[in-house]
């Protein structure tokens, strides 16, 4: 009876990941997810008490390992801002995860609005832009701080957007996927700091 109970819980988990990737969080109906799997909607109700307990069921390990990869990642060799180095562990972190939660990490970056994870995408460029600010921003820069800060800040949110069309890109294997995004991280950040002076 419980593997049973263990597959229904795996359709309706499938089917919602299904309904969620198509409509996203907001445009999303339990009423079709059950229809998906294949259930009557008062069972999906069994397993998940409404819809954003299932959306958390989908998305919920795949944030916990974009978190903790931004808490261990958090430390930076100073000199490797001269090259992108200091951005490189991040980049690798991510791609194992992509590995894992790749269309987990499409609907938290295109799925969310509505959720409490609507703000992923700002986290990953915000973790990048610490990254880089911690290595290139605390040395003497001529009065330019605010003005690099802001140069970051765009460098950083163009990258994530680059790295998630990367990511949405269905054509892709694993191998492509990852030699692309290793391409993007060295247009954007290889030679950095020289570049910024």
């Amino acid at each position: 009876m419980q593997h049973l109970k263990e597959q229904v819980r795996g359709k309706i988990i499938e089917a919602g990941r299904a309904e969620f990737m198509a409509k996203g969080f907001s445009g999303a109906s339990m009423r079709e997810i059950a229809e998906r799997a294949g259930v009557v909607a008062g069972n999906v109700y069994r397993y998940f008490p409404g819809k954003d307990a299932l959306f958390e069921a989908i998305v919920g390990p795949a944030h916990k390992s974009l978190l903790s990869l931004v808490k261990a990642n958090s430390r930076v060799d100073r000199n490797a801002v001269n090259d992108f180095r200091a951005i490189e562990p991040t980049v690798e972190l991510l791609l194992e995860a992509c590995h894992t939660y790749r269309a987990e990490l499409s609907l938290l970056a295109d799925g969310s609005a509505g959720t409490r994870y609507a703000n992923t995408r700002e986290e990953l460029v915000a973790h990048i832009e610490r990254r880089l600010a911690l290595g290139l921003l605390s040395r003497g820069n001529g009065g330019k701080k605010g003005e690099d800060s802001f140069i970051l800040h765009v460098m950083a949110a163009t990258f994530i957007d680059g790295f998630l069309m990367i990511l949405r890109e269905q054509g892709l294997d694993s191998r492509v996927r990852d030699r692309s995004v290793r391409r993007l991280l060295a247009l954007f950040f290889k030679d950095l700091k020289a570049r910024l002076t």
